[in-house]
């Protein structure tokens, strides 16, 4: 049997309305020796239907059908089944540009990289498409401080993954690939980029990072710098990494509040994040400091916003 050079791995939640879009750009690529994991997260659509019905037709496909457990579990079972030299993510509702793979390969292999990254278009609501992440050629560079904090436009040595155990954290649905990207960039000296575009992201009304629930997007935020925070006390790092890692704890508990100001919310719910941040962190004064510089920018925005619309007027 030809060895596989790509583990292609998608979790599926209910995204039957771009799932056949997304397959058919991953089958379409101009490279063809990989493999498709696609992991139904317990979907209560046509979405396992149309996952079945792509592996009936394409010997590449491997279809698992699990209970909902959230994103993180459903790739780490994409991780365990994976048998690429390469693992790239592609979420269900995005795209891969037809040449995607044979770029990012080149890109690796120009520079001897473990990890390589790619330039990403974002496909908006209206059906338009523009540039959202765009990077230099570059051969070797240093992966600390990461250049791009989702998951779109990488590909991994799987032996670097596997060396390193490195997997999701269960139950993390948001941040979770900035958590797994840092455990990565820890055992990993150098990455390459290129400029090619290689994804599109596309933006869902109906995806996870839409939610409307405050709370719990503070929540998975606190927690996800939670696990920054284990992993900056498990070994000894380098001297120059410990201030990255504090940066980026500092960051994602400042996202987490960002995230909960954006929304609607009540006494009720600032009194649950302040417990829910008690739990982790002990700087109260961190707290207020967040929260009043989160909500006084979106209250600024709203004023802003009153005028800007009486002048229109």
């Amino acid at each position: 049997m030809e060895k596989c050079n790509f583990s292609i791995i998608v979790p599926i939640y209910n995204v039957e309305k771009y799932l056949s879009l997304c397959l058919d750009s991953i089958l379409s690529q101009s490279l063809s020796n990989f493999e498709v994991l696609l992991i139904d997260d317990g979907s209560s659509d046509s979405s396992l239907s149309i996952c079945d019905m792509y592996a009936k037709r394409d010997s590449r496909i491997k279809v698992f059908h699990k209970k909902n457990e959230g994103v993180s579990i459903a790739r780490n079972i994409g991780l365990d089944n994976a048998c690429g030299e390469w693992i790239v993510f592609v979420d269900a509702d995005d795209l891969l540009e037809k040449r995607a793979l044979e770029s990012l390969l080149a890109c690796a292999e120009r520079g001897h990289s473990e990890v390589a990254l790619a330039s990403t278009d974002v496909l908006a609501f209206d059906g338009s498409r523009q540039k959202y992440k765009s990077f230099e050629d570059c051969e070797k560079e240093a992966f600390l401080p990461i250049k791009h904090y989702a998951l779109w436009g990488y590909i991994f040595k799987r032996s670097l993954i596997e060396k390193n155990k490195a997997r999701f954290v269960p139950g993390l649905a948001y941040s979770e690939d900035r958590v797994f990207l840092y455990s990565i960039s820890l055992c990993c000296e150098t990455m390459s980029m290129t400029s090619d575009v290689v994804y599109v992201y596309r933006k869902n009304s109906n995806s996870v990072c839409a939610s409307g629930n405050g709370v719990r997007k503070f929540e998975q935020h606190i927690l996800a710098a939670n696990c920054l925070q284990k992993m900056k006390n498990e070994k000894n790092y380098a001297e120059q990494i410990i201030p990255l890692l504090n940066k980026e704890i500092r960051h994602v508990i400042s996202l987490g509040f960002y995230m909960f100001v954006s929304l609607p919310f009540d006494y009720n719910d600032l009194r649950s994040v302040k417990k829910i941040y008690s739990a982790y962190f002990k700087s109260e004064c961190f707290f207020w400091l967040c929260f009043a510089a989160q909500f006084f920018t979106f209250e600024r925005r709203k004023i802003q916003n009153y005028f800007r619309k009486k002048v229109c007027v």
